[in-house]
C-alpha cells in the first residue's frame, strides 16, 4: 500500500510539472519576451478570431497600429538597452487602456497593433488618443536619456476595410505612414482612397 502510494504520488508530481512545463512553453510562444504583451503570431491568431467572431454577430472591430518615431535614433544614440526600456514601457502604459476582449500585441520590431472589438471609428480614435498621449508622457529622464518618446497611428474599422486580418493591417499601416509624412505623432483615419489626418 505505502508503495502504490508513493507511485501515486510520483505520477501526480511528474503530471504536474508536465502541465507546468507545457505552460510555461506555451506562454513562451505566445508572448514577446521584451514587453510582455501578444507576440505577432498570438495576436494574429487572437485577432483572426475575434474578427470571425465579430462578423458572425453582425458587430463590429476597430484596428490601431502605431510605430515608435525616431526609434532608431535612440537605438543608435543611447543603445539598445535604452531602446529595451522604452519598448517596455511604452507597453506597460499602454496596456491598461485595452480590453480583455480586445487584442494587443507588438508585430515587429517598434510596431504595435490593437483589435477593438465592437468598436467604431470614434472608438478608434479616442483610444489611439489616450494611448499617444501616455507614451509623450514617458520620461525618458528615468532612465537616465534626454530625448523625447512618441508614435504615430493608424486606425480603420470593418466597416470601412472588412473583416480580413491582412486587409485591416494595410490599411491601418497606410495611414500609419500618412501620420509619420504629416509630422508624426498624430493619429490618422483611414477614409478609403484618401486617408484623412487628425493632428492631434
Amino acid at each position: 500500500l505505502a508503495l502504490a502510494l508513493l507511485l501515486l504520488a510520483s505520477l501526480s508530481f511528474w503530471a504536474w510539472r508536465a502541465r507546468r512545463v507545457q505552460r510555461v512553453l506555451r506562454q513562451l510562444a505566445e508572448i514577446d519576451g521584451l514587453t510582455g504583451i501578444s507576440n505577432r503570431r498570438h495576436f494574429s491568431v487572437q485577432a483572426s478570431a475575434l474578427l470571425v467572431d465579430c462578423a458572425k454577430a453582425g458587430g463590429s472591430a476597430c484596428m490601431i497600429m502605431f510605430d515608435l518615431d525616431h526609434f532608431k535614433y535612440i537605438n543608435d544614440h543611447y543603445g539598445h538597452a535604452t531602446g529595451d526600456w522604452v519598448l517596455r514601457q511604452v507597453a506597460d502604459v499602454c496596456k491598461p487602456l485595452v480590453g480583455r476582449n480586445d487584442c494587443f500585441g507588438r508585430i515587429g520590431g517598434e510596431e504595435f497593433a490593437v483589435v477593438l472589438s465592437g468598436g467604431g471609428v470614434e472608438a478608434g480614435r479616442e483610444l489611439a488618443l489616450q494611448m499617444r498621449q501616455r507614451i509623450t508622457a514617458i520620461d525618458a529622464r528615468a532612465n537616465g536619456g534626454s530625448f523625447n518618446i512618441s508614435a504615430s497611428f493608424g486606425v480603420t474599422t470593418t466597416r470601412m476595410s472588412g473583416f480580413d486580418l491582412d486587409r485591416l493591417m494595410a490599411h491601418a499601416d497606410e495611414v500609419l505612414y500618412a501620420s509619420k509624412h504629416q509630422g508624426r505623432n498624430r493619429v490618422s483615419v483611414y477614409q478609403g482612397a484618401q486617408p484623412a489626418a487628425a493632428p492631434f
